[in-house]
């Protein structure tokens, strides 16, 4: 399902923009 794939983008984005606010 789309729903579950933006689930799973949205969540990556998040771990790298963490990584990178957290650098």
């Amino acid at each position: 399902m789309w729903f579950s794939q933006t689930v799973l983008l949205l969540a990556a984005c998040a771990c790298l923009a963490d990584e990178v606010l957290t650098e």
